[in-house]
């Protein structure tokens, strides 16, 4: 008997393939949530690990020097000639001709804690200069937040009004604990100042932790912050400068002293100050064309505050004005709420 050969080839009928097809995007559109939420759990960690990396780094400082460095300022070493507003023969004298810069921010001092000594050793003077003579610094890997989308690679600020750019960053230093140099001529030495002038709380007192009457744990140090805040069209308030030293819209700081307020901020604003109420508080995972300069943000679920005890707390988006100033303020008695 002779048989004959079926030369049809089997196959996926297109009814066949199209359910196939519906499978997979059901399964991928189950997975990428989760892909997602993954990805950002990463990210988060690697961001609170730097803030961790920060707030050892200046346990380390304060081993070594027995004090911190301000928020901004000379480092190691004060203001000796208790000038600190505009530069001129005595100012300018006061700083180094080689490296490291002994006038910076905070953040520059924590450097060499950082492995980041390198970077350290090619500034020399007020780190200030370098964005005041267009040279653009980006920060170190270690200040930038891997969820960071307000500025460009390497987190490069240009604001749109035509000046210079320069280094942005994350993470801004709490100036009511850590002080801040800047002295205006009508602030006395105490840094108590007085209308807007740009005072900062003790302008010629670099921090002890025998200072905090708070207590080590109950005290903020570093929280995040976008590096631009809010975006175009809003010209350049509030973009952070890492290496920024002036009590101004660039500091790489939060928590204003009460008597600072910026310029050309708005109205209800000016008449507020960071002991006003509900409106300084945290910022969760703002859009950072709409978020407000005056505050802090961050782009997770929760923020990511620095201790001085090098703790890092997650502060979520419900926290109340009270609690929130207990970890600002380091000798207002105040106690952190419980976890």
């Amino acid at each position: 008997m002779r048989h004959v050969k079926n030369s049809r080839t089997a196959g996926f009928t297109l009814v066949e393939l199209l359910v196939v097809i519906a499978i997979i995007g059901v399964l991928v559109a189950l997975l990428l949530p989760a892909v997602q939420a993954a990805r950002e759990a990463a990210r988060r960690s690697q961001c609170t690990n730097n803030v961790k990396q920060m707030s050892l780094a200046l346990l380390n400082l304060e081993s070594t020097h027995k004090y911190m460095p301000q928020a901004a300022g000379y480092f190691p070493g004060e203001d000796k000639a208790r000038i600190s507003e505009t530069p001129g023969a005595v100012f300018d004298s006061q700083l180094r001709k080689s490296g490291p810069a002994n006038l910076g921010s905070l953040l520059y001092f924590l450097l060499p804690q950082m492995e980041q000594q390198q970077l350290y050793m090619s500034m020399t003077g007020w780190t200030q200069r370098n964005f005041m003579t267009g040279v653009v610094i980006p920060p170190p890997a270690a200040y930038i937040c891997p969820s960071e989308m307000s500025a460009g690679a390497e987190s490069i600020v240009r604001p749109e009004d035509g000046g210079n750019g320069w280094g942005g960053g994350n993470y801004v230093v709490n100036v009511q604990a850590m002080n801040h140099w800047w002295k205006s001529s009508s602030q006395p030495s105490d840094g108590t100042g007085g209308g807007v002038s740009p005072s900062q709380p003790n302008p010629f007192t670099h921090p002890e932790l025998r200072h905090m009457s708070d207590g080590t744990s109950n005290t903020a140090v570093f929280a995040e912050r976008y590096a631009i805040c809010p975006g175009p069209p809003r010209g350049d308030f509030g973009r952070t400068h890492w290496l920024g030293t002036p009590a101004t819209k660039y500091d790489s700081l939060f928590a204003w002293n009460t008597k600072y307020v910026a310029e050309n901020a708005p109205a209800v604003v000016r008449n507020q100050d960071i002991f006003a109420g509900v409106g300084e508080v945290p910022e969760i995972a703002p859009t950072y064309e709409g978020c407000t300069p005056t505050r802090v943000q961050t782009a997770h679920a929760t923020m990511n505050v620095g201790m001085l005890d090098g703790s890092v707390q997650s502060i979520s988006g419900d926290i109340d004005y009270v609690a929130w100033r207990a970890y600002i303020l380091p000798r207002d008695e105040g106690s952190l709420p419980p976890n």
